[in-house]
Formats: C-alpha cells, sequence, structure tokens
C-alpha cells in the first residue's frame, strides 16, 4: 500500500509538468481498483474535444491496483472539462498554467479503511499523509 501511494505521489507531479511543457490539457482517472491519465485532443475542425487515453508512455501508465488495495477519490469542485456520463472522463485535470482540480486520494485496505491520503491542492502543490491505527 505504502508503494502505491508513493507512486501516486510521484506520478502526479509528473502529470503536472507534462501538461505544462506539451503544452496540453491532462486529466486523470481514479477508480476504486486502479487509475488512468488522459489527454484531451481539440478537434479544430470540428471545434470539439475529447478525452483520450494515453498509453505507451513509461510514466503516465494505466495502473491496475493489487486486489485488497482500494482507492477512494474525492474532488472539490466539478470542472468544465468534465462529463460524468462520459466512462473516460477523468475526475482531476492538469492545465498548461500548473493548476489542476482540487482532490483528495484515500488509499486503503479491507484492514485499515484509509491508511494513506494524498491531497492536490488547485496551485498544484501535493502532500501525502500516512494514518496510524
Amino acid at each position: 500500500m505504502a508503494t502505491v501511494a508513493k507512486e501516486l505521489n510521484a506520478v502526479i507531479p509528473v502529470a503536472q509538468q507534462q501538461a505544462m511543457l506539451q503544452p496540453a490539457v491532462l486529466g486523470l482517472k481514479i477508480m476504486p481498483n486502479k487509475y488512468e491519465f488522459y489527454r484531451f485532443i481539440i478537434n479544430t475542425q470540428k471545434n470539439t474535444g475529447a478525452w483520450q487515453l494515453i498509453n505507451r508512455d513509461q510514466i503516465l501508465n494505466s495502473r491496475t491496483l493489487p486486489s485488497n488495495i482500494k482507492l477512494f477519490l474525492t474532488t472539490h469542485q466539478q470542472d468544465i472539462l468534465a462529463n460524468a456520463n462520459n466512462p473516460q472522463t477523468p475526475q482531476i485535470i492538469f492545465f498548461p498554467s500548473g493548476d489542476m482540480t482540487p482532490f483528495v486520494i484515500e488509499i486503503g485496505t479491507k484492514k485499515q479503511a484509509i491508511a494513506y491520503s494524498l491531497s492536490g491542492m488547485a496551485n498544484g502543490n501535493v502532500t501525502l499523509s500516512k494514518f496510524t491505527k
């Protein structure tokens, strides 16, 4: 479980940096047993956009967690690029400005409901906290 918490704590700043360097709008979709990164692709001819799963990236690739570890997400605002009806819509958005959707990701198991908490602020700051029994 510590590995999952530390990995998320390390990979989120990479997504932030990639959003600023490319520049692009990136997103993170959290599910109970996995997480995935997306890129917002704009079709200028149709004046539309859609989220596309990032694959073939060594760092921002999808990760399925061990069956005993679960992720719980709380976001603090609804983003204009988010569409809850679309299964490919990430809940956490990383903007080229360095800003992101504020969030709390809690990491736990059946034995310990919440062992770690990862908090992200709108300005891009991320903090990892460990809970003791």
